[in-house]
């Protein structure tokens, strides 16, 4: 397929993706894996997909952002005055 006319129909997908309420970042990590998937192969997106995945989970900012958040949570939970029932 035409790259040009894979582009715009990767383009509607998402969208219309974003239309029906899937997040914006799986959105385009789906557009993206299945336009890589046709230009080139499955076997050529799967891997960018996992070392996508791994270069953004490894990232200090977005590690330490949901453990602060829990120890928060865990305070505000232990400074209630009575037990949760």
């Amino acid at each position: 397929m035409d790259p040009v006319t894979l582009g715009i129909l990767g383009t509607g997908l998402l969208f219309l993706l974003l239309l029906i309420g899937m997040p914006i970042a799986f959105a385009l990590m789906l557009v993206g894996f299945l336009g890589v998937s046709c230009l080139t192969s499955v076997t050529a997106a799967l891997p960018m997909i996992a070392r996508t995945v791994y270069e953004t989970s490894s990232q200090y900012a977005y590690t330490i952002i949901p453990l602060s958040s829990s120890w928060r949570l865990c305070g505000d939970l232990g400074s209630q005055p009575r037990p949760l029932q």
